[in-house]
């Protein structure tokens, strides 16, 4: 199973249903694109994922890094890799242009064609993602909001049949570019399930307005005497 999203700025509205609903499925290995470890970005999941609360203590995390960032890589996740050892493994993958010579040998770099948007410095960033699902073959993803970069990648995932299941989680600000929430919103599909209603400030996942939707209804507004709290729409 392979988790992705926002590097930084998700709030902790939603880490519990994310982790209930990662560990529901009972993977062995978690996979991520090699990002650092960052409190308020989609990482955070991963020693959430090693810790006790995983009902597997033999679950471990695999993360693909760029071959030029695993100095940083280790820098970053030294505490997590004491705390876990023997379950945190990296694979270094060599991804420089022109050759991209890891996606070139897996065959996947004829997907950058489909890319258009993306800027030059993302295309590696994009051949990783794909990589570690292609590799893996691994057929769920779960994303904490997510940019553009993964975007495209879910629209080259659900054509293997890789599962998206995509949190519309805002990272604080108002997002200029189209998003992968934008993307679920606008590509529904058997293979995409975009969870919302778990962020107050969700409508900065999207950056289109048509993709917004109407915003969450507050917990505070239901009656707490009703017995169909869950659906109480008494103010």
């Amino acid at each position: 199973m392979h988790v992705k999203g926002f590097g930084n700025g998700l709030s902790e509205a939603a880490d519990d249903i994310v982790l209930a609903e990662i560990l529901r499925c009972h993977c062995k290995v978690l996979v991520w694109d090699g990002d650092l470890l960052e409190n308020t970005g989609f990482t955070k999941m991963v020693p959430q994922f090693l810790d006790g609360k995983n009902m597997n203590p033999k679950a471990w995390a695999l993360a693909f890094v760029l071959d030029y960032e695993v100095d940083d890589f280790r820098e970053s996740w030294a505490e997590v890799i004491e705390q876990y050892p023997g379950r945190m493994v990296v694979v270094a993958v060599d991804m420089k242009t022109p050759t991209w010579r890891d996606a070139a040998d897996q065959g996947i770099t004829d997907e950058l064609k489909d890319t258009q948007g993306l800027p030059d410095w993302a295309h590696e960033y994009f051949l990783v993602g794909r990589l570690a699902c292609t590799t893996t073959g691994s057929k769920q993803v779960f994303s904490l909001g997510g940019g553009g970069i993964a975007a495209h990648e879910a629209q080259a995932g659900v054509k293997d049949g890789v599962a998206w299941t995509i949190y519309a989680l805002s990272r604080g600000r108002e997002e200029q570019y189209p998003t992968l929430a934008d993307w679920a919103a606008e590509n529904p599909g058997a293979c995409v399930s975009l969870r919302r209603n778990l962020d107050p400030n969700e409508a900065q996942a999207f950056s289109k307005p048509e993709n917004k939707g109407p915003p969450p209804p507050p917990a505070s507004k239901c009656c707490t005497k009703c017995p169909l709290c869950e659906t109480c729409t008494i103010s």
